[in-house]
């Protein structure tokens, strides 16, 4: 029996050619494509047709290099078969049915002896089976040196179970479980060894479960092909879904369960005679499930805890109603638009400083703390944004927090559009109008003139004049922002006459 296998590539496969001859040669003329930046491969398996040996290979605790040839990364759990001494002159007389169970213990179906491969958790996983292969062997009645001859051939090999639609219906391999949430504009970075990712091969399309089934998994992250989980997330590997290609081949999940969140009044300190839950310096990795029957926090205090880094959708749902300050941590990278949307009381957000101390306004803005929150309409956000998305009025910050909204391959979309300010005394390296020979496209609209800006070396700023005494709009693409003038609200200063755009 041949099995081959060509990994993530049509091109490989179609340049690619395995011949099987007569005589029991197999001949392979091959291709091989690099999809992976570890490299790509192909590959054919001859399952060999003694005892004879089932052995299972169960990749549950394998880390690293779980595709290598022998599989001494792999736990190797063994069925016994003693078939060699049937002398039936039927060669289909008999066949092997294993139940597909296994631990250590000698009389399993399958055994885990430990001689070869890694020892994990000692149970027998089967939605980590990455391989299977025979092996067929004699015992010690012989002398050294004698020989064991025979035929043997196997047929109609297969696993049965009962159908589970759940898993294999396609549109269902990513609905959220009840434990299970997907974090719509995040992305996490797998590979920066910040984090300490566990990957698990080929069940990206089904990493809620995965994770959800893994005693340490908090967070997960699915590549489409593979499932990567972890139980802390490193501020560094928090990113946003900012391109095309990330968003159509990447999901972030964190888990919603108690066992892995635990309750927030056991891990931290609950004051009711003050209506504040006190998390610092508790060592979080995620927010805490919040069970609080009998009064509501108005304060949730998570300074001093360097290792929470997000605030997923719906974490704080429990308390949506009442609470009214929220104290971040200094490396809190993503907060859910959800989540602050839902705080119907929410007067104040202070966030830690690296000194930890809360730091003003003024910090905020330029701190390029949060990934996908400013706190002011001229802020940097801490990743690429697409463009201004929702915004959430508060006392504090005074300019409330903007989110992010993560729309590509739309003209003009990452730039900010600031109506009557001018730019004095800057430094302009071309000002184009409808009639200008090159480049007249960008005088259509201020999008368009930002689009302009971005492909034009040294364009840092632009202005765009589209007031209604001017003969013709123009595009100003600008090195630098020289001056802010406000000049407004005279009717010379508007689009139209009317007064109704500016």
């Amino acid at each position: 029996m041949w099995f081959e296998r060509y990994y993530q590539s049509d091109q490989s496969k179609n340049l690619s050619q395995a011949l099987l001859t007569s005589d029991g040669a197999l001949i392979m003329n091959y291709t091989i494509e690099q999809v992976e930046s570890w490299g790509g491969f192909l590959e054919y398996q001859h399952i060999a047709p003694g005892n004879a040996y089932i052995i299972l290979m169960d990749g549950s605790d394998c880390i690293e290099n779980c595709s290598l040839n022998p599989d001494q990364n792999l736990e190797n759990y063994y069925s016994f078969n003693y078939i060699l001494d049937d002398n039936s002159l039927d060669p289909w007389s008999g066949n092997i049915i294993v139940a597909l169970e296994g631990d250590s213990d000698s009389s399993s179906p399958f055994w885990c002896p430990g001689w070869t491969g890694v020892v994990g958790y000692d149970v027998l996983d089967s939605s980590y089976i990455k391989g299977f292969r025979f092996e067929l062997s004699v015992d010690s009645q012989g002398d050294v040196g004698s020989l064991v001859s025979g035929i043997i051939a196997l047929k109609d090999l297969s696993a049965t179970s009962k159908y589970n639609t759940s898993l294999s219906d396609p549109d269902k391999n990513e609905i959220n479980s009840p434990l299970c949430v997907k974090e719509a504009g995040l992305h996490f970075n797998t590979y920066d060894d910040l984090s300490s990712f566990r990957r698990v091969e080929f069940l990206g399309s089904k990493c809620c479960e995965t994770c959800q089934a893994d005693v340490d998994c908090i967070y997960a992250f699915s590549s489409q092909e593979d499932c990567w989980m972890t139980s802390y997330l490193h501020p560094d590997s928090v990113s946003l879904l900012d391109t095309e290609f990330k968003q159509s081949t990447s999901t972030a999940f964190w888990m919603d369960d108690l066992m892995k969140r635990g309750e927030i009044c056991t891990l931290c300190t609950c004051q009711e005679s003050n209506s504040n839950i006190d998390c610092r310096g508790k060592d979080l990795a995620i927010l805490p499930k919040v069970f609080l029957p009998l009064w509501m926090p108005r304060i949730l205090d998570l300074r001093n805890n360097p290792r929470l880094s997000i605030i997923g959708s719906g974490a704080l749902s429990e308390i949506s109603d009442n609470l009214q300050e929220l104290r971040l941590p200094t490396n809190m990278r993503h907060i859910s638009y959800q989540n602050i949307m839902d705080l119907k009381a929410l007067q104040i957000v202070t966030f830690e400083g690296v000194d930890g101390k809360d730091i003003s306004d003024e910090e905020m803005m330029n701190s390029r703390v949060l990934k996908n929150v400013i706190s002011s309409s001229s802020g940097i956000f801490g990743d690429i944004c697409c463009g201004l998305g929702s915004h959430f009025s508060l006392i504090s910050p005074s300019d409330g927090l903007t989110f992010c909204k993560l729309e590509v391959d739309t003209v003009g979309i990452d730039s900010f559009k600031e109506s009557f300010w001018e730019y004095v005394y800057a430094d302009k390296l071309v000002s184009i109008r409808p009639s200008s020979s090159f480049m007249a496209e960008a005088a259509e609209s201020p999008e368009k003139c930002a689009e302009y800006c971005a492909i034009r070396e040294g364009c840092n700023y632009f202005s765009y004049d589209a007031r209604w005494k001017e003969s013709e709009h123009r595009c100003n693409l600008l090195k630098n922002n020289g001056t802010q003038y406000y000049r407004c609200c005279d009717v010379d200063d508007y689009a139209d006459e009317e007064q109704t755009s500016p």
